[in-house]
Parts: structure tokens; C-alpha cells; sequence
């Protein structure tokens, strides 16, 4: 399978799947490209999709982010990937942390190359203000501030990026579990299955890390990039292309009006069924409304601001 050479010389991986407009897709956290894999199998024949594995991920699980900004990476890194399948004029769509590094491309190098896209469950801008309430949920805030703290005294004391899992001291794996319990509780609506979750003891929950997480300090250096209080509303509100967003109604990450409140006649279709991860709750939906955008046909079930209640 294919590799391309970023930056900084490193080769991440990426799946280079189907024939016709070349389509650039970015996961989200803990994930990897093999979640566009159910959606994008029935438009191969039309579509040429490209599917990286950001750093610490799948099969770029040994490229790390050494501390260094990760938006500026993730960006560079989607920057050399179209440049390395010479494509001039691509779909651009991401997933969760996925849009912030499509996002972070688009404000650092423009609009040139990209003809439309598609965010999916996040909120342009991650901290609460006075005018903007629809930053990361405040639960999940405080988890992340808590982490950070713990990240911190964790290199204070000496520990190093080189260090397994299981060097670390008991304190941050502790921070780590907090952490992990509370992102996917977020991510899933149903009650049942909070309820599920919510029984299961450290040791199950810090195995779970284990098996799912990438690298231990990619989580690190994740977690800064959501407190760094980034906000792309104003790249949004002067796209000369068009954007459209995919939220869940129940999200517990961001609030769906987040999606809504930065630019006068953004379209939105809104899975009413589903939290953060409204891939997963509602295929057959996402993948309606995901084939009607890649087409460039406003979904059906699009809504306006003026819809939802917002001032024109």
C-alpha cells in the first residue's frame, strides 16, 4: 500500500481507492482510514478517494507528532499528500479531529486546490466565550484540564516520548483511563450503552486504551492541540467554496448549533438520532447524505440557519 513523504520526510500511509474527482478524507481521533471504507465502496467507480493515516494512527502509528503543533503538522501533511497525487481540484472532508486538521489546512494554504467540504461534527472554535458558547463540552474540558496537568508533571518527572505504556507511572495511566471513559461515553448517545461503559472497572477500561489508543504521547500532544482555544470561524465565513456540516443532534462533544453560527447560508443536515459518532449510529443516513454531497446536490434534509432559528 501506498506511502507519501511529508515535511519532514516522513511516509505516512494512505489508501489510494477508486478512479474519477479525487476526494481527500481525514479520520478522527483514535480511528483510521478504514473508517470511510463502508461509505466509500459503492463510489469507487466515480470517485478517487484518498485516505491517510494521520500520525499515531493505523499504519502511520510510528510517525509521531515530537510535540510540535499538531494542526501546523496535520496540515502540511494533508498539503503533501495532494501534492503528491498532483491533483488540482479535490473534495476536501473531515471526521472529529479530522476537520480540524482539513480546517488547518484550508487557513494555512488556501482555497486553490479544494472545490468542497465537508465537516462532521465539529465546532469551529473550541473554547466558550461570552459570544460563542458552542465550544468542546465543559465535561469534557475539565477531563482534558485534568489530563493536561498530569501531562505535565508527567515531564517534569523525567518521563520521556520513548517510554512504553507500561513505564508510566500510575497517576497518568489513572489521568489517561479518566480521560479515555469520558471521550467515549461522549461519543455514544444511547443510554444503554453509556450505562454499559459506565460499569466497567480501570483494568477494562485502561486495556481498552491500550488496544485502541495510538501512542501514549500522540494522545499527549492531541489534548494541547484542544486547549489551544483555535478558531476557524473566520476561515469559514469567507470560504469561496462551498462548506457543508453533518452534526448529531445529541452530540455531546459540541453543540449542533456550533455548526450553524458562522455563516449566513451554511447548510447542515442533522442526524437526529445521533451523538458524536453519527457515522456509526446512522449509516445508511451518512451515507445518503454523504453521496449527495460528493456529488455536489444539497441534501434533502439540509437545514438553514434561518430553519434552526438563527437571525438572517
Amino acid at each position: 500500500m501506498p506511502r507519501f513523504a511529508s515535511f519532514d520526510h516522513q511516509r505516512l500511509f494512505y489508501r489510494d481507492i477508486g478512479q474519477g474527482q479525487p476526494c481527500v478524507l481525514i479520520h478522527g481521533f483514535s480511528l483510521d482510514s478504514r473508517q470511510w471504507l463502508p461509505y466509500i465502496t459503492p463510489l469507487t467507480h466515480r470517485f478517487r478517494f484518498l485516505l491517510i493515516d494521520m500520525r499515531g494512527h493505523g499504519r502511520s502509528k510510528s510517525v509521531h507528532f515530537e510535540g510540535r503543533d499538531v494542526m501546523d503538522v496535520a496540515a502540511q501533511d494533508i498539503k503533501h499528500l495532494i501534492n503528491h497525487i498532483a491533483c488540482d481540484h479535490v473534495i476536501l472532508g473531515g471526521y472529529s479531529l479530522g476537520s480540524a486538521a482539513s480546517l488547518s489546512y484550508l487557513q494555512a494554504f488556501g482555497f486553490d486546490k479544494v472545490v468542497r467540504y465537508l465537516n462532521i461534527d465539529f465546532s469551529p472554535k473550541s473554547d466558550h466565550t461570552e459570544s460563542w458558547g458552542y465550544g468542546l463540552n465543559h465535561k469534557l474540558v475539565d477531563a482534558v484540564d485534568e489530563f493536561r496537568a498530569d501531562c505535565d508533571t508527567l515531564f517534569r518527572d523525567g518521563y520521556d516520548r520513548s517510554q512504553g505504556f507500561d513505564e508510566l507511572p500510575r497517576y497518568f495511566l489513572d489521568s489517561y483511563t479518566v480521560l479515555f471513559h469520558q471521550l467515549v461515553v461522549n461519543l455514544l448517545p444511547q443510554r444503554q450503552a453509556k450505562q454499559i461503559f459506565h460499569r466497567l472497572d480501570r483494568k477494562h477500561i485502561l486495556a481498552y486504551c491500550r488496544s485502541l489508543a495510538p501512542h501514549w504521547s500522540v494522545t499527549v500532544d492531541l489534548v494541547y492541540a484542544l486547549t489551544q482555544g483555535f478558531d476557524f470561524r473566520p476561515i469559514i465565513n469567507g470560504s469561496p467554496i462551498p462548506m457543508e456540516f453533518f452534526v448529531g443532534q445529541r452530540s455531546e462533544f459540541f453543540h449542533p448549533h456550533g455548526s450553524l453560527a458562522m455563516a449566513d447560508d451554511a447548510m447542515v443536515t442533522v442526524f437526529k438520532k445521533s451523538g458524536h459518532g453519527l457515522l456509526f449510529t446512522e449509516p445508511l443516513k451518512f451515507f445518503r447524505c454523504f453521496k449527495r454531497f460528493l456529488e455536489g446536490k444539497p441534501s434533502q434534509e439540509s437545514v438553514t440557519q434561518k430553519h434552526l432559528g438563527f437571525a438572517s
